[in-house]
């Protein structure tokens, strides 16, 4: 891959998924790449960058399926188990106090495990509240696998409580399949973060964790912006134990929690 088509695929990434790859990141788009050449039979990975560029309908294919070998999706069960124990012992009961009803957004939410978390939790513990969690991704691929809800025994082996698995979890000949009336609890959509959200209505918490990482300064404050105008007054937002919103965003308070530190939305 020369320089010029590294650029042209850095600027692909930037207007079509928001994601900033840095120029030092050749090897990684050249790695995540070159298993596409075999599957739209193409010689090189020069051959594939150019087909992106054009309108067929194999290269509508190309771009989305680009865009899934680019979006890292790490992830497993109960990430970052603070914040977890900080909507099972604080927020949420705080929201429950004056409704029995929960709206919750697991924003860049792979194959399910950050949505599926929240539901178990929810049902475990709160199992008289009305709940009412969207999942949303870029990746078709990963919203197909979310969808199924169906796992291997490495995939809940990273996380997964022992008395979860066993509560909510049916082995079957092809993995474990998650309880459907946990799946009932999420519902999918595809959604970039890059577009408007006002379709989606208003949440009472919204988890965007260990996403925002991958995108511009400007994308950045953008998308929290966004996110805070689609909370409900008092909402939350969880963002990762490493990340921060903009120094210069209003509308959001930082809060430290007994757990770990969040937002919620003031006015």
């Amino acid at each position: 891959m020369t320089d010029a088509e590294f650029h042209f695929f850095c600027d692909f990434l930037i207007n079509n998924c928001g994601i900033e790859l840095g120029y030092n990141k050749k090897y990684l788009a050249e790695s995540r790449l070159t298993p596409l050449l075999q599957e739209f039979n193409q010689a090189s990975i020069a051959d594939l960058i150019r087909q992106l560029s054009s309108n067929s309908s194999t290269s509508r294919h190309l771009r989305m399926r680009v865009i899934d070998a680019m979006t890292t999706n790490e992830t497993f069960w109960f990430r970052e188990q603070n914040q977890f124990d900080e909507l099972k012992n604080q927020t949420i009961p705080k929201l429950l106090h004056s409704s029995h009803s929960l709206k919750l957004w697991s924003a860049g939410s792979s194959s399910g495990q950050e949505p599926y978390s929240c539901a178990m939790l929810l049902d475990h513990a709160f199992s008289k509240a009305r709940v009412d969690i969207l999942a949303t991704d870029i990746s078709d691929t990963m919203i197909a696998q979310g969808r199924k809800a169906r796992y291997t025994e490495s995939a809940l082996a990273r996380g997964m409580p022992f008395e979860f698995r066993q509560k909510y979890f049916q082995r079957t000949e092809s993995g474990y399949q998650l309880d459907a009336s946990i799946m009932r609890k999420v519902h999918w959509q595809k959604v970039n973060l890059l577009d408007s959200y006002l379709g989606l209505g208003r949440f009472h918490i919204i988890l965007c964790r260990n996403v925002l990482i991958y995108f511009s300064a400007e994308a950045k404050k953008d998308i929290v912006q966004r996110l805070s105008e689609s909370l409900y007054s008092g909402g939350y937002l969880f963002l990762s134990n490493t990340e921060n919103i903009p120094v210069s965003m209003t509308g959001l308070q930082a809060i430290r929690g007994q757990y770990c530190r969040f937002y919620q939305k003031i006015g």
